[in-house]
Parts: C-alpha cells; structure tokens; sequence
C-alpha cells in the first residue's frame, strides 16, 4: 500500500514539474522600454514619447557634472544608468534596454535658465604641420600651403567658436588632394560649412603672389578654358576677374616674374601668341563678356559687343589696341573680334600679337590648351 502511495506523489510531482517547465517557455518577456522619468537637482524633465527627447532646464550654471535620476519602464534598464554623473555640455544620449533585450534611445538636453545659448560657431584657427591657414571669415573658406608634395594624409589642429564643434574633428587625416568642407555647429544648433584648401608648396607648376590683401596662383599646366576654371574651383578660388588698373599690372607684373616658357602657353587662332586664360568669356551669349571665373553661367557683365562694343557699368576692361598705354574705356579697340566665329574665351596676352600688345586682353578659342591665373577671395 506505501509502495503504491508514493509513487502515486512521485507521478503527480513529475506532472506538475512538466506543467511549470511549459508555462515557463511560454512566458513572453516585456518589450517595454521607456524613460518615465528624468530628474536633474530636483527638476523634471519634459519627455517626448514621439521623438524621443528629453529636455529640461537648470538653474546652475555648470553642467559638466550632473547626476540625473532615472526610472524606467518595469523590467527594463539604462545607459549610462541612473545616478552617474554626465557632462550635459553637449546632449547624452541614454539607451533603454527592455527585458526582452530591445532597445530605443532618448536624447536628452540640459539647459541653463536664464541663459541663452551661444551661436558662435566660426573657426579661428586651422593648423597643418606648424602652418597656420588663411580664414576668410566672408567667404567661409581657409587656405594654406604646406611643405609636402603629399597632402592626402593630412591631421589638422582645429580651433573653433567657445561651446561650438567642428566635422570631421580636430585631429581626423583628411585627403586635401581636393577642398575639404568643414562643418562648424554652435551651441544653439546652428551651422556654418568652412571650404578649406590645402596647396603644396612643392608644387614647381605653380606659384603664388598677393595683391590688395588677396592671394593669386599661377598655374603653369594647359588646360582648355573650362578645365581652367575647374581646376580653380577645386582649388577653393576661380579663374582672375581683374576689375582695375592695379589688378592688371599686379597681375602682368607677377606673369612677368614667374619664368613662363611662352612657347607652352601658345593660342594659333590669337595671333600665335603666348597667352594665360583670365576669367571673362561669352559663352553663353555672344558678345556679353562676363566675369564668369567659377563657370557657373553666371556673372558681372563688363563689355557688350564685338570691338566696337561699350562698357558695361565703368567696368575695367584692357582689350587689345594699336597703342600700349593706359587703355581708354571708349576704345578704339582691335578686339575681341570674334575670329572665324569662335573666340568665347578671355585670354591675357605674354608677349603681343598682330592686334595687340603684351599685357593686353585678347577673345581666344576656348579650346586653346594655355597656363592660368587663380584667385582667391
């Protein structure tokens, strides 16, 4: 009779153990994973379910060591977890785990009453291997040149607005083999993108002059008038647009000094002279020259017409002419003629031509393959 009495309990115990076994796998874990709450010194933050965001404001001005209590959806945990200190200068990100092992992340921001957050948001110093850059803070854009023929492994020191950040960061090579955009955000989440160019000074096809507070290359390399421009913009700057009298004899006189084989920079269709392309042309409409040195398709008009032309708003203009002195804004000119009905292209004459003298401008065939001048802003 015990024999039978016991293992009657032993088979009810194995039925119930198997009963438990199952319910157990079939228990389905929580998925829930919210912030509920969120408290820093006392102040509640505002929770948005939706985007996921949490903001609040404080009354102390340091928010570089703040320990938030947290709490959670039941079953679920945080990062960082409740209680540890975070450097609220920038916003945290906190990541909710539920018990089923999903997750979701909240965004949270600290502000400081009464204050109002900077907009700053300039770069003040660009540095490559000891070689501080040229920040035009108009433009947006910094230039420099190194003394490496190598500029595609390049680590800048970056120096940026107070409370601001800069990407790619301070410190991340980079490949200047082309502009680099740097993209500068202030405090209160606003931006400004800095073009930055990086030139070698090893560099022996191109060499660089200033005039008037501004930087000019010369670039001994033929290219076709539009590859010119190309090349400019990859370069941050845009083929010359020279606007007075002191930009054109800046320019010859540097033209001068660069030690130009004439014979590489040669136009047949402008007389067989020598010739570096500037950044006029009318391409788009014949006989509306342009400063159009980014070829973008727009520009600042300065001459209308074919050598019996006008001036276009007093605007400088240097044409080829039967004499070589100061050139006189109502002409006579012997250009631009328009030769065979295909000079669309603005070139600076090296050494003269049947029409005209050295230094003076001649229409070109845009397909000439001829040196170039590069300015910058």
């Amino acid at each position: 009779m015990r024999f039978n009495q016991l293992f009657f309990s032993l088979g009810l115990f194995l039925i119930l153990f198997s009963c438990n076994d199952e319910d157990a796998k079939n228990i389905v874990k929580s998925s829930t994973k919210e912030i509920t709450k969120f408290v820093v010194n006392g102040v509640q933050g505002t929770i948005d379910a939706n985007t996921k965001k949490i903001s609040l404001s404080i009354t102390t001005p340091d928010v570089t060591n703040l320990a938030p209590t947290i709490e959670v959806s039941d079953k679920a945990t945080v990062n960082p977890k409740s209680g540890v200190a975070q450097d609220f200068s920038n916003p945290v990100s906190y990541v909710v785990t539920a018990e089923d092992g999903t997750t979701t992340t909240y965004t949270t921001t600290v502000s400081v009453t009464g204050q109002t957050a900077s907009s700053a948001k300039a770069i003040i110093s660009f540095v490559i291997g000891g070689v501080q850059g040229t920040i035009d803070t108009n433009a947006k854009k910094v230039s420099l040149q190194v003394p490496s023929t190598d500029v595609t492994n390049l680590v800048p020191t970056i120096e940026v607005s107070d409370k601001a950040t800069v990407s790619p960061k301070s410190g991340i090579a980079q490949d200047f083999s082309n502009p680099v955009s740097y993209v500068v955000t202030a405090e209160d989440g606003s931006t400004l993108t800095y073009n930055v160019s990086v030139m070698s000074q090893m560099n022996t096809n191109i060499s660089s002059f200033t005039h008037d507070g501004r930087r000019y290359e010369i670039v001994q390399e033929g290219k076709s008038w539009k590859d010119a421009a190309a090349f400019a913009v990859a370069r941050g700057g845009y083929l010359v647009e020279i606007n007075n009298q002191q930009e054109q004899d800046a320019v010859f006189q540097a033209l001068n000094n660069a030690n130009i084989n004439a014979n590489n920079t040669v136009a047949p269709d402008g007389g067989g002279g020598a010739y570096v392309w500037l950044g006029g042309n009318d391409i788009a409409t014949e006989g509306d020259w342009i400063w159009n040195g980014d070829d973008q398709g727009a520009g600042t008009s300065f001459w209308n017409g074919p050598t019996t032309g006008n001036v276009v708003n007093n605007a400088y203009v240097n044409w080829g002419r039967p004499t070589n002195g100061a050139p006189n804004p109502n002409g006579p000119f012997d250009e631009p003629d328009n030769f065979n009905g295909s000079q669309d292209a603005l070139g600076l004459s090296l050494n003269g031509w049947p029409l005209g003298f050295a230094g003076q401008w001649n229409d070109v065939n845009e397909g000439n393959t001829l040196f170039f001048v590069i300015e910058y802003n």
